[in-house]
């Protein structure tokens, strides 16, 4: 029904989808944060769920896989656990690229 194909898109341009755009915007802004002093880091994790199953798709290797629980602490906020954390710089394309070509091998579908 298009899912993978809306957020990941398919190559450049105007082809891009929803998550290499809104990298990139985010590096946009970065950019203009630092000029104004800011510090700013940014990790990304993806994991996708999978006949009712959460799997990270930036882990090391297929055999590595963990069991992941969904957490809600007492503020509400929610969180995976085990996941893979990876730190990016969204100016830096071809590391996004990259880290999005991993996360997209490692998909069941």
């Amino acid at each position: 029904s298009g899912k993978t194909h809306t957020m990941q898109g398919a190559g450049s341009g105007v082809m891009r989808g929803l998550i290499p755009r809104s990298i990139e915007q985010i590096g946009l802004h970065k950019k203009k944060l630092e000029l104004e002093g800011w510090e700013f880091t940014m990790d990304a994790s993806f994991l996708e769920i999978y006949n009712e199953a959460i799997r990270d798709l930036l882990r090391d290797a297929k055999s590595n896989e963990s069991k992941h629980d969904i957490k809600v602490d007492s503020n509400g906020h929610r969180s995976v656990t085990n996941l893979t954390v990876k730190r990016i710089d969204p100016t830096d394309a071809e590391c996004c690229d990259d880290l999005l070509s991993l996360a997209a091998k490692r998909r069941s579908t």
